[in-house]
């Protein structure tokens, strides 16, 4: 996403006669949920994920392609998420920040999808218990629920 002034009206950060809106800690704080809710949802893909690929695994499911059961959604996501952090990185970079939505988005972490990913225990035990109880709708939930996140976020915490 480029600055731009059409992007500043969108998010408030100036008003259509050029004045000053939304202070740019304000907007930083706004996009930093938005990061956040972002994260939630990367976190789950992830878990969702080792769930699914677990669970192939142990019935030997041959997977089109050798790969993950969501391998393309998989590749997907890592690129938009590499390509997030190269323009954060860039921006961060650059001396000129004439724009107020530059300074607002320099306020962004970038995202480390390490953190997001299910802990190396948690998966280790999810692969002695994943086809326990595969049956009913609720499996996958609870499948999910047993995992914990790198960054020590449980999604028994997260789903409840």
């Amino acid at each position: 996403m480029h600055p731009t002034r059409t992007r500043e009206l969108l998010f408030g950060l100036v008003t259509h006669d050029d004045r000053v809106g939304k202070s740019i800690e304000r907007v930083g704080a706004e996009l930093r949920d938005g990061l956040d809710t972002a994260e939630q949802n990367i976190r789950m893909f992830l878990a969702v994920k080792t769930v699914l690929d677990t669970a192939a695994d142990a019935v030997k499911l041959d997977v089109p392609g050798g790969g993950s059961v969501l391998a393309s959604p998989d590749t997907r996501l890592d690129a938009f998420i590499r390509l997030y952090n190269i323009r954060l990185e860039e921006l961060k970079g650059e001396r000129k920040h004439e724009m107020r939505l530059e300074k607002a988005l320099m306020t962004l972490p970038a995202v480390d999808v390490d953190k997001l990913k299910p802990t190396p225990d948690s998966v280790e035990q999810l692969k002695s218990q994943v086809l326990n109880d595969a049956w009913g709708e609720e499996w996958l939930r609870i499948k999910v629920q047993s995992l914990e996140c790198m960054d020590g976020i449980s999604f028994k915490e997260l789903l409840n």
